[in-house]
């Protein structure tokens, strides 16, 4: 009875302390924006409710923001499965094109995108518009 009562106490203690040094876990659901500002995507959880979903909802008026026009509305990553605790992976369709990416949750506001297409691999950095 007191062993039961000693493991009780010891596995109490490890989550107490263990929480305290976990690093929060943020939702990639939300508006988010490219650094550079010219286009908005929305990001929602789907599929069984981990996997990552996301759609263009905006351009702007720049020569990349004409050039994604086409592809507003469309998704860009559907059902990609998470892979650790806030990335996933699976296909990125970029400009009409579809390319293996991850998407990888930094923070509560920032997210880095990066796709491949053979060994080329490009990255872009997303903040949180709300």
């Amino acid at each position: 009875m007191k062993l039961m009562r000693i493991l009780a106490m010891v596995a109490a203690a490890a989550l107490l302390g263990g929480g305290a040094l976990a690093a929060p876990i943020h939702s990639p659901a939300g508006i988010w924006i490219t650094n550079g500002g010219e286009s908005k995507y929305e990001l929602r959880l789907c599929g069984d409710g981990d996997d990552l979903c996301a759609t263009m909802v905006w351009v702007n008026d720049s020569e990349l923001g004409q050039k994604l026009r086409p592809y507003l509305g469309e998704a860009m990553m559907e059902a990609a499965p998470r892979v650790a605790t806030q990335k996933w992976r699976g296909r990125i369709t970029l400009q009409g094109r579809q390319v293996q990416g991850s998407i990888e949750l930094l923070d509560a506001n920032n997210i880095h995108v990066r796709g491949c297409e053979g060994a080329m691999c490009q990255g872009v950095e997303l903040l949180r518009v709300e």
